[in-house]
């Protein structure tokens, strides 16, 4: 398989978009091992898998303003969102985990950028792979595209984290209000509600978590979003749609 060139990363901390500030980014995940070697090994090291922690590793150029003062005071809740496309589609595949920031360092040299380096670890749970469900700028009212995520199994809970730009909202009392909506087919006929996002505005709502349980039998899903306001009102947002076992 030949190599890809990085170069289009999407990275949303909260509501800092980090891949307007980023130029370089990893993902690891890291497995504890136990040694459980007995006298009745044979002479070989026997191992089990421990704990896993997953983390996160951002380096680029930083705006002191709008960057540092979001990084420099973690809030309480936190998560990263991130894909690699840079302009990511419906249905591509994207990641994210609940994070807390273990370190931050930013500086630079006289007549060089400021750098920044910001690290993250995962505070309770491995990292979750799902699919983009909105990726882009919004300045008006409509459905977003259907894709179909599968059955959600009982014991299942589904992830739609919803994170906005928070330094690029525009307009005169700019509104965004998107609800989340799931149906049997990619027509959305009989849509059903799944959960009603708070209305974001330029102050408030900016990152926000929905989650659903399972089970569930109807596999579309959507987000569909109205926008308020005058003078333009603009929003640059990213979706996605993840499960996990709990």
């Amino acid at each position: 398989m030949p190599a890809q060139a990085a170069t289009g990363f999407r990275l949303w901390y909260n509501d800092l978009a980090l891949h307007t500030q980023a130029s370089a980014f990893a993902s690891p995940l890291t497995v504890t091992v136990a040694d459980v070697t007995n006298f009745d090994s044979n002479g070989n090291m026997e191992r089990l898998p421990g704990l896993g922690s997953q983390a996160a590793t951002v380096t680029g150029f930083t705006d002191t303003v709008a960057v540092d003062d979001t990084l420099h005071i973690p809030p309480a809740v936190a998560r990263m969102s991130f894909n690699k496309d840079a302009n990511p589609t419906v249905g591509d595949i994207a990641r994210s985990f609940e994070i807390v920031r273990s370190s931050y360092e930013w500086g630079g040299t006289v007549g060089e950028p400021t750098g920044l380096t910001v690290e993250f670890q995962s505070k309770d749970q491995t990292i979750l792979q799902g699919n983009v469900l909105h990726s882009g700028i919004t300045t008006a009212t409509g459905d977003g595209t259907g894709f179909d995520f599968g059955t959600v199994a009982a014991g299942e809970t589904l992830y739609v984290p919803l994170h906005v730009e928070l330094a690029t909202v525009a307009g005169t009392s700019p509104t965004l209000d998107v609800v989340w909506e799931r149906d049997i087919d990619i027509n959305f006929s009989t849509p059903t509600t799944l959960f009603t996002f708070a209305q974001i505005t330029a102050s408030a709502n900016t990152f926000q978590v929905a989650t659903v349980a399972g089970a569930q039998t109807e596999t579309f899903h959507r987000l569909v979003h109205t926008i308020g306001g005058t003078g333009g009102p603009t929003f640059n947002w990213f979706s996605m749609i993840a499960k996990a076992t709990v």
